[in-house]
């Protein structure tokens, strides 16, 4: 049992169980600012596919034979809408974060004099005081950080990927696609392809094999993201392939049984390595690429990819 000269109880009672358990009771402390961060997060990302839904809305009205021009007017006036309200849900969203994580930080270290306070001559005769003061500001400084922007981009990816999923379940996009393709289009982009890792990638190789399937003659070019499938979820596969941690070449090969007609390979860039190195990389994976390859192959090499 720890013995102290004395103790002062902190302000309110926090678990110490484990570390997550114990930042969340400090969080839970702040419960209505925090609230509030998740709030403007939820409806960030929820009103962000609203400007995609009416662009859809609009295409069909176009492509009607008999276009409304309410239906513009009423398309124009809900983006306008929609998208002031969701810089205010931003707001909301970065002003919580950054509030609780103040709030978290000034506690944590209030909670850190407390403990050393309570401390014997002892302990505090073997400590060097350098390592006290950096775990009081540097280390406690690491908390503020990991709320915001570590925890505040973390939930926004997450809600960011889970809610146009949602508003792509209630809309007819394969019905949009088609229509496309019957208004005249002569084919499709699938544009950085595999971004949120290897669940898109699935997606995208299984919506395009059902739209060749109902079009074979439709083109297809798929571009991807990063020269890497992250694994996000890790044991996805696709007609017996897991897609995790599939390069170009690979990548390539599933494009082209899903029925895609170009592939864009990807090489991301070190800009940490010369100009000679990033180029002798990007030439040796996509004619690797290239060599194997059922289909042409168009290349994104450049700052970033």
């Amino acid at each position: 049992m720890a013995i102290s000269e004395f103790s002062i109880p902190f302000r309110y009672k926090t678990n110490k169980s484990n570390p997550f358990v114990w930042l969340l009771s400090h969080t839970l402390h702040h419960w209505a600012v925090f609230l509030a961060a998740l709030i403007g997060a939820i409806g960030n990302a929820a009103l962000a596919s609203i400007p995609a839904v009416q662009f859809g809305v609009v295409f069909t009205n176009l492509t009607s034979g008999a276009p409304d021009r309410n239906v513009f007017i009423r398309a124009a006036l809900l983006i306008t809408y929609s998208q002031v309200i969701r810089g205010l849900f931003q707001l909301m969203r970065n002003f919580g974060f950054e509030i609780t994580a103040q709030k978290i930080e000034r506690d944590v270290r209030d909670e850190f004099y407390i403990s050393l306070l309570g401390k014997s001559l002892t302990f505090h005769s073997r400590q060097r005081v350098g390592d006290l003061m950096a775990r009081a500001t540097n280390d406690v400084r690491q908390i503020n950080l990991m709320m915001n922007p570590g925890a505040n981009l973390i939930f926004d990816s997450l809600v960011g990927t889970v809610v146009p999923i949602v508003a792509i379940a209630s809309t007819a996009s394969e019905d949009l696609l088609c229509r496309m393709y019957e208004a005249g289009a002569d084919g499709i982009d699938f544009d950085t392809t595999a971004a949120g890792g290897d669940a898109e990638f699935y997606a995208v190789l299984t919506g395009l094999e059902r739209l060749k399937e109902k079009y074979p003659k439709i083109q297809a070019e798929v571009g991807m993201a990063g020269e890497f499938i992250l694994g996000f979820h890790g044991e996805i596969q696709y007609h017996g392939q897991r897609l995790a941690g599939m390069y170009p070449h690979k990548q390539a090969e599933m494009v082209a049984e899903a029925g895609g007609d170009i592939f864009g390979a990807v090489v991301n860039t070190n800009t940490k390595k010369s100009f000679p190195w990033n180029i002798a990389r990007a030439l040796t994976m996509c004619k690797y690429c290239g060599e194997v390859s059922p289909i042409p192959v168009h290349a994104n090499v450049g700052m970033g990819v």
